[in-house]
């Protein structure tokens, strides 16, 4: 009972959560993605080839999103010596 989606223990984690994670996340993740959005050469990540446009290169696009998820692993990675705890 203690663990059910509507007790007071479990929104009290959850609001807790959102305040420590939404902070970490900003500073973990928040310099990829600025970087990213605001990139004139922001490359393209579809996968999907039903999606994809005439004469786009599908495994250009699977390296791209290959390097994407390997620099926000990265960031990740190495956010314990920048989070402070």
């Amino acid at each position: 009972m203690t663990f059910r989606g509507n007790s007071i223990a479990t929104k009290a984690m959850e609001a807790f959560l959102k305040l420590t994670g939404s902070e970490y996340l900003y500073a973990t993740l928040g310099p990829f993605i600025e970087n990213f959005q605001v990139s004139e050469d922001a490359f393209d990540c579809e996968v999907d080839p039903m999606k994809l446009a005439a004469g786009v290169n599908l495994s250009k696009n699977q390296q791209n999103l290959r390097i994407a998820i390997e620099t926000v692993w990265k960031a990740i990675l190495h956010s314990h010596s920048n989070f402070p705890m």
